[in-house]
């Protein structure tokens, strides 16, 4: 055994060996529904934070499949006439409708702007005639992407 003297320095420490590097925690990111991404927010590796746009998604398939369900349910489809003696109900063909896009998420309150838009609009008298007999509108509030279904009265 050898004795040597103390001194101030560093020590480096090098172990050669193959292994894994593992990180204390990792995150798997999922989405609510799936559908074409349109636009990415943010890198890979880039750290992210709650609130931070990540992706924005095509609604165009959504609103394909809307319209292949209008298609298909002949009741959404209902148009009255007043051709004969009094008024009777026909089935049109198809169904002549937009899905209007609404951006609320720049508002203080997006529920509370969303909800405004859909009372006035019910309150809009729907031609029985004419149609359609219902009404979709698609609404950003925030991070999330929110479909709103309702049907107004033809009142």
């Amino acid at each position: 055994m050898r004795a040597a003297p103390a001194v101030l320095g560093d020590m480096p420490i090098t172990i050669d060996a193959l292994g894994t590097v593992t990180p204390l925690a990792t995150v798997t990111v999922k989405t609510q529904i799936s559908g074409k991404l349109m636009q990415v927010g943010f890198t890979e590796g880039q750290l992210v934070k709650e609130g931070d746009f990540l992706v924005q998604i095509d609604a165009r398939p959504f609103e394909a499949t809307l319209r292949q369900v209008i298609l298909e349910t002949e009741l959404l489809r209902i148009r009255l006439s007043s051709a004969r003696v009094g008024p009777w109900q026909i089935i049109v063909a198809s169904a002549e409708w937009s899905l209007p896009f609404f951006d609320v998420s720049g508002e203080a309150d997006p529920t509370a702007a969303a909800l405004l838009w859909m009372s006035a609009d019910v309150q809009r008298p729907t031609d029985l005639l004419r149609g359609p007999l219902f009404a979709f509108a698609l609404f950003k509030a925030g991070l999330t992407l929110s479909q709103v279904y309702y049907n107004r009265p033809g009142v």
